[in-house]
């Protein structure tokens, strides 16, 4: 649960960093390469969540998967384009991500083992 938690609240402070100045600026700014770039990518993120989030009741295993793959979308590409932006944030989100993706990978190994035994 708490790996569900971290990766949510990661999203959610990458959707924030992205999609601040084009949801909140008095005017329109252009959008550049990283905000372009940050949209898709928190899009596919945010996606790979949400089908995590589905299929957490039905295949944990398969859940925390997609958790993992989400993560790991945010800190390959997400994070990128956050540091084109701002160079503070980024460091700070970036071990967000990375606390979210060793918990992660501590799930699945627990899920892993559990599974082998029911075998």
């Amino acid at each position: 649960m708490l790996s569900v938690i971290l990766s949510f609240f990661s999203l959610l402070l990458n959707s924030a960093v992205v999609l601040y100045p084009l949801l909140f600026e008095a005017r329109l700014p252009p959008i550049s390469l990283a905000n372009f770039g940050g949209i898709i990518s928190v899009s596919l993120a945010a996606i790979l969540a949400l089908a995590g989030v589905f299929k957490i009741h039905s295949n944990r295993l398969e859940s925390y998967r997609l958790f993992r793959i989400s993560v790991l979308i945010q800190i390959l590409f997400v994070e990128v384009f956050i540091f084109l932006e701002h160079p503070f944030i980024w460091l700070l989100k970036l071990w967000i991500d990375i606390l979210s993706l060793l918990v992660l990978r501590y799930l699945i190994s627990q899920e892993m083992l559990a599974k082998n035994r029911l075998s």
